[in-house]
């Protein structure tokens, strides 16, 4: 019994030992991100200091990475004492990105530093690949009519029409290729009739939309290719020997083949083919209703900024 004691007592202290030993041996592990103050930074913006010294195993010359949502810097330690220690960018060029008493996430393990600036790396990519982004686009368009058809003679019309177009867009990258568009257009078109050599003008107001896919980018530039789909609502109103007829007009599909040129890294010039089929239903004087259907031919050019 007396042996069963002395061996139940022995590993009882050794259990005990360990235990107590354990917090011991952590306390030397360091993490390997840790948030951290900035004590001070020079007015020269070239170098920091942070409460990090000997005593929490920093050490001249290590890197490390100092990170916030919105920078990261790679630094060196340049002087080191008990319980500060001095930082420049390894880059010469670079300024310091973060002000007194900012936290930052300091990386004290030098051999994932590079692992970790990869990481940020290709996150910036993936963010920056997926980031939302709003343009402006400006258009002028000539038209062709190549074929007319109007229900009070339910035959095609002999008429030669044409006309042009002035349209405003915003337009939102909602995915990395696809944009979305919204916008205003006004029309102005003139058909004359055939036999009697009668001149017809017709105005319409639009609400425009339009789904617009953007082909990769040429290789060696930023010109790209791209086809777009879209449609549109708004009111017409046509003159006819003084007789004014007003209605709604609808523009589906409106199909768009066209060459995005880059300017400048804000502006871009557009060049495109468009083919688009109208639909006018006017109110005459009589209160029939005159429906006219039209397919349309365009060149457009335009500015995207």
């Amino acid at each position: 019994m007396k042996w069963i004691s002395f061996l139940t007592a022995l590993l009882i202290s050794v259990s005990s030992y360990s235990e107590t030993q354990k917090p011991l041996v952590e306390s030397w592990e360091l993490p390997n991100d840790e948030l951290v103050i900035i004590q001070a930074v020079s007015t020269t913006k070239k170098n920091f200091v942070v409460r990090r010294g000997f005593d929490e195993g920093v050490s001249v010359g290590q890197e490390s990475l100092f990170s916030t949502d919105n920078f990261s810097i790679l630094c060196r330690a340049v002087e080191v004492t008990r319980h500060h220690s001095l930082w420049v960018p390894l880059d010469k060029r670079a300024e310091v990105p973060f002000d007194r008493k900012d936290y930052v996430t300091f990386s004290n393990n030098v051999e994932k530093v590079s692992i970790k600036i990869a990481d940020i790396v290709e996150q910036k990519k993936v963010t920056a690949k997926w980031k939302k982004k709003t343009y402006g686009i400006f258009r002028f368009s000539v038209s062709a009519a190549m074929w007319e058809s109007v229900s009070e003679t339910n035959a095609e019309r002999e008429a030669n029409r044409g006309g042009f177009q002035v349209e405003g867009y915003q337009s939102n990258r909602i995915f990395e290729n696809i944009e979305l568009a919204l916008g205003a257009r006004i029309d102005q078109e003139t058909a004359i009739i055939d036999e009697s050599n009668l001149e017809i003008p017709t105005t319409r107001y639009m609400l425009m939309g339009e789904i617009l896919y953007n082909f990769p980018a040429m290789e060696g530039s930023k010109d790209n290719f791209y086809a777009a789909l879209g449609g549109g609502i708004g009111l017409t109103r046509t003159t006819v020997n003084e007789e004014t007829n007003s209605g709604i007009a609808y523009l589906a599909p409106i199909v768009r083949l066209g060459y995005k040129k880059a300017l400048s890294p804000k502006y871009a010039l557009l060049l495109e083919g468009v083919g688009e089929g109208i639909s006018m239903e006017e109110k005459l004087e009589n209160d029939d209703i005159q429906t006219t259907n039209i397919i349309n031919l365009k060149f457009a050019i335009g500015l995207k900024f």
